[in-house]
């Protein structure tokens, strides 16, 4: 068995050269917006399907975390894809992207709170000036079926990967939730959530839902 601490973000990619398919390459160039000041302007593609990233990414769970850096900060898109345990790609409003999340558990107490794990990545070039993605804030949200709200905390967004902790209502009561993200910026005439945008531009929404999470019975 290979030893957790040894592995590198370098082997990680050696791995997943074994797969590289200048077919599945060619198409998702056609796919993403890799042109000069669009949203994946420098992106390179080894054409890799998700699935098996998926799977190479579960082989490396014990990758350091200064090693998951240097995959999130990879020209590669497949590398940055398989540097977390939940990887995403949402564009809110050209300023930031998710690129994935880790929950340590989708179990939560009331009152109690829990860690979230967010990889942030910036667009390069950046699509906003830098004050504003300095001053950006996410919202962590814990709702219901009913849209009732029983976690409703807000964070600063720090660069790369940052773990926050919510803290659920004390008197949530059993049952099944949403965990819900936004980012916002506080401008001159209050709060200003910035849309989450799709791959063609269209405003698709200002919050978008990351996973289900239970409330146990007592």
């Amino acid at each position: 068995m290979q030893n957790l601490t040894t592995l590198s973000a370098k082997q990680f990619i050696e791995k997943l050269e074994a797969y590289r398919s200048p077919t599945e390459a060619a198409k998702s160039l056609r796919y993403f917006k890799t042109g000069e000041g669009e949203y994946g302007e420098g992106d390179v593609f080894m054409g890799v399907r998700m699935g098996k990233i998926f799977a190479l990414a579960k082989e490396s769970v014990g990758l350091p975390i200064n090693e998951i850096e240097k995959l999130l900060n990879s020209p590669i898109h497949e590398a940055r894809a398989g540097a977390v345990p939940n990887p995403v790609d949402l564009n809110f409003g050209d300023a930031l992207r998710l690129q994935g999340y880790a929950l340590p558990t989708r179990t939560l107490q009331p009152g109690s709170p829990f860690d979230l794990t967010l990889h942030w990545r910036a667009p390069a070039p950046p699509a906003r000036p830098l004050p504003l993605r300095l001053s950006l804030r996410v919202s962590v949200h814990i709702v219901s079926a009913d849209g009732s709200t029983w976690a409703d905390s807000t964070f600063p967004v720090q660069p790369e990967a940052q773990t926050v902790q919510p803290v659920l209502a004390a008197d949530t009561p059993p049952g099944v939730y949403d965990l819900v993200i936004g980012l916002y910026t506080e401008g001159p005439n209050g709060p200003e959530r910035l849309k989450l945008l799709a791959a063609d531009g269209r405003d698709i929404g200002d919050e978008v839902r990351l996973t289900g999470v239970r409330v146990p019975d007592p």
